[in-house]
This record gives structure tokens, C-alpha cells and sequence, in this order.
């Protein structure tokens, strides 16, 4: 089925998926909290390539409004903002 618009939910619970800003919006948003943290919980960060964490919440929503306008134009349909979404 279709799920209505306003019964969409977005998270971030698909750490091999991710966006190529997301770390750097990550260490963007920790700032010095991220040099706090415990070395081996730092290193996992820095080793991988798109942490599971909740700044990455924006790009995941961009992703599905593209996904949504793209079926919205095939058919020929008005494209919604990220406001309407």
C-alpha cells in the first residue's frame, strides 16, 4: 500500500546506507564532545564511512522528498517542498 504522507517516519537504523556528508555533519555537530568520547568509540567513527547517528536525519529525509517528487513527476504531478513534507 501507499503510506500517507503524514504517517512517514525517517531514521537512521541502516548503518551500511548513508549519505557522503554524514560523517562530516556528524563531527560537525559533536564539535569538542567529539574529542571526548572514548578512543575505540572514536576510532570506529573515523574508520567508518557514514555513522548511524541523528544528524544524518536531514539527509535521509532529502533522499525519500527526492524519491517522492521523482514518482511525482513521472506521473506528472505537482512536486511537494520539503515544508509540505
Amino acid at each position: 500500500g501507499i503510506v500517507p504522507l503524514d504517517k512517514l517516519m525517517i531514521e537512521t537504523d541502516a548503518p551500511y546506507m548513508g549519505f557522503a556528508s554524514c560523517r562530516d555533519d556528524y563531527y560537525h555537530a559533536e564539535g569538542e564532545n567529539f574529542n571526548s568520547l572514548p578512543n575505540k568509540k572514536r576510532k570506529r567513527l573515523l574508520k567508518g564511512i557514514y555513522p548511524n547517528v541523528p544528524s544524518a536525519l536531514p539527509a535521509v529525509l532529502k533522499g525519500v522528498l527526492d524519491l517522492i517528487n521523482e514518482g511525482k513527476r513521472t506521473r506528472k504531478e505537482t512536486e511537494i517542498t520539503l515544508h509540505q513534507l
